[in-house]
């Protein structure tokens, strides 16, 4: 009799948007308006245009909600959408806490690849974690400067 291969299946925001207050607006204009005044007072328009277009980014990743990704856990990898990570790319992963939602975060096995993070469900996390841990070694995620940043900016 063959093995029916395990697989996890959840939906999930592909990424979390912590909330943020007028105060975070707020301040966020007033930092605009201070680099805009200093880049024209010294006639810097390249950095007039680089403000502008952040402060645009910013607030519509603020504003627009992210899409609801069908993800799918298997043998072969992880499916994000239609997209496959093959297991096999990476080496560790690790859950990381931020406030009331979690992430599981492989490592690649290459040197410049990137980290993939994907959030979990409170109700799959055991069995998504009990799954990794069965194929490769977990470890913990250490926040670099960056992820802090991010974090601390609320973007």
């Amino acid at each position: 009799m063959e093995k029916k291969l395990e697989q996890i299946e959840w939906e999930a925001p592909e990424y979390v948007v912590p909330e943020k207050g007028g105060l975070w607006f707020l301040i966020l204009g007033l930092v605009a308006a201070g680099g805009l005044a200093v880049s024209i007072w010294f006639q810097q328009w390249v950095w007039v245009v680089l403000i502008i277009v952040i402060v645009i980014a910013l607030i519509t990743r603020s504003v627009v909600k992210p899409r609801v990704v069908k993800y799918k856990l298997d043998e072969k990898g992880l499916r994000e959408g239609e997209k496959l990570y093959e297991i096999e790319d990476y080496k560790t992963f690790g859950v990381i806490r931020e406030g009331s939602d979690f992430y599981v975060s492989l490592r690649p096995k290459t040197r410049f690849g990137l980290r993939l993070n994907v959030v979990i469900p409170g109700n799959k996390g055991e069995k998504i974690v009990d799954f990794l841990g069965a194929r490769m070694p977990m470890e913990d995620v250490k926040e670099d400067f960056f992820d802090k940043l991010v974090r601390w900016l609320k973007i």
